[in-house]
């Protein structure tokens, strides 16, 4: 098996530069507009409000609770995942990575 390249490179003072993904969160000013348009592309994302309504009539579903509840589920239907790299990474990478998202 042939030996892959190192993913950590020494910067120009000799400390190891490390490239990592960093997941973001989203701001909660944004979570009932998010909450919506998941619902809107999976309308299966609204079942665990529909549920808490059902084991608690008298809770108000706001609709920050609504955005609470929401699940975040893929549409069955085929997804288009657009995603660019931020660094120019040789073809083979960018071919490796095209495999992965479109199997």
């Amino acid at each position: 098996m042939a030996k892959q390249p190192s993913k950590i490179r020494n910067t120009p003072g000799g400390s190891p530069e490390v490239r990592v993904c960093t997941p973001r969160r989203l701001h909660p000013d944004f979570w009932v507009k998010a909450a919506q348009r998941a619902i809107e592309i999976e309308p299966r994302n609204y079942g665990r409000v529909q549920r808490m309504i059902r084991l608690d009539p008298k809770m108000e579903p706001t609709p920050q609770r609504i955005a609470l509840l929401t699940d975040r589920k893929w549409p069955v239907s085929a997804v288009t995942i657009i995603f660019r790299f931020l660094d120019n990474p040789d073809s083979a990478l960018r071919k490796r990575s095209l495999e992965h998202m479109n199997p």
